[in-house]
């Protein structure tokens, strides 16, 4: 089951401008821009073009410290998953009101159903994590 970051908190986590705290996976530098690496972890961008970014570093950071980024998100929220669903993985609605990852093989039209990123990972149905809507 996945690690509730939040476990007082139902629903709306975050809206607006959305600016939240991750771990650093990797040494940052206020302005770096980040991807989510890990469960609520994000590193530095390696230069490939990545699709996958949450926002930029608003503060310089150590491996393992907290660090503020002014996220991509318009709000992150706290959903069931209706299955395995990786960290850093696009979400789709499933069925019962919960997500699931974004098909490996998607059929034409499909991105127009995606409804955020997963924060964090899950592992079976009714797991819930945090999804940053887009």
């Amino acid at each position: 089951m996945a690690t509730d970051k939040w476990p007082s908190e139902e629903g709306l986590i975050a809206f607006g401008s959305v600016l939240a705290f991750f771990k650093a996976a990797t040494v940052l530098v206020k302005g770096d821009v980040v991807y989510l690496s890990g469960d609520l972890e994000v590193s530095k961008t390696d230069g490939s073009g990545r699709t996958d970014v949450v926002g930029v570093a608003l503060k310089s950071a150590a491996v393992g410290e907290n660090v503020l980024v002014a996220t991509v998100f318009t709000a992150v929220v706290k959903v069931k998953a209706a299955g395995a669903v990786s960290a850093g993985s696009l979400v789709v609605s499933a069925a019962d009101g919960k997500v699931e990852a974004y098909p490996t093989t998607p059929a034409a039209g499909d991105e127009q159903k995606i409804l955020g990123r997963a924060l964090q990972s899950a592992s079976t149905d009714g797991d819930e994590i945090l999804v940053g809507l887009i």
